[in-house]
């Protein structure tokens, strides 16, 4: 799906739309000032939030019902305001403008060893690769009405890690990943795979608690003869700005 203009305008009519609901819905006044709103279904699920973030930046958020972001509209700090349309994974499947990842900012990512483990500290975030596995040509679903996954032709890992806030608020992540290996070939977190994982560990669309680990997994479906070198989670803490961190997994 490719956003055009006139996709552009219906999308915003929407976003205009609901701000009316939610300023008829609150008492007459002049001017209603707050630093986030939040819509939520008859059973208390989050559908929607319009807020700014710590950051800098800000944007209005749609929610799936299983809580992960499919449609936002943002404001990062630097100002260069964008349309992204998610999938089920929370990665970006297109985007007005359309424009492509920059490659990791050097400058701008501290990457530490320490004993065994993988550590980037960026800004406030503190990401922690703790395992790499391969688990085969076979992956068991967790779901019992979604089957299992079966390849001749390629292989299933996993990375598991833990992310932190070090910032005495929360922060709001995106928590899209891919590793690159060996030939420096890309690969998306797997389509479905929080069926093959407990959620709890899901990374996408996640409130990170100041000072309190949250630990995630990620699956990836590969070729056999891949040999992931690197784990890149995009927009760790910084929603809307398109940068990467990178940190080893070998």
């Amino acid at each position: 799906m490719k956003i055009k203009n006139g996709t552009i305008f219906n999308i915003l009519s929407i976003v205009f739309l609901g701000c009316l609901l939610i300023a008829a819905a609150a008492p007459l006044t002049k001017e209603i000032r707050a630093e986030k709103f939040i819509l939520v279904n008859s059973n208390g699920n989050e559908r929607a939030m319009f807020c700014n973030f710590p950051d800098g930046s800000s944007g209005i958020v749609f929610i799936d019902l299983q809580g992960k972001a499919r449609l936002a509209i943002g404001m990062p700090s630097n100002g260069e305001a964008n349309i992204r349309i998610l999938n089920e994974l929370g990665q970006v499947t297109d985007q007005f403008p359309s424009i492509k990842y920059p490659k990791l900012n050097q400058s701008s990512v501290t990457i530490q060893h320490k004993n065994s483990d993988k550590i980037a500290i960026v800004g406030d975030i503190k990401l922690e690769i703790k395992h790499y596995a391969l688990i085969g040509q076979h992956i068991k679903s967790l779901n019992q009405f979604h089957p299992d996954k079966n390849s001749d032709t390629t292989k299933f890992v996993k990375v598991m890690g833990i992310v932190t806030n070090m910032a005495n608020m929360e922060i709001q992540t995106m928590g899209t990943c891919y590793i690159i290996d060996q030939k420096n070939r890309r690969y998306s977190e797997m389509e479905s795979s929080t069926f093959y994982i407990d959620n709890s560990r899901d990374l996408s669309m996640t409130t990170l608690k100041p000072s309190i680990p949250k630990k995630f997994t990620a699956i990836f479906e590969v070729p056999l003869d891949s040999e992931p070198q690197q784990f890149v989670a995009v927009e760790l803490g910084e929603l809307f700005s398109n940068k990467e961190v990178l940190i080893p997994i070998y």
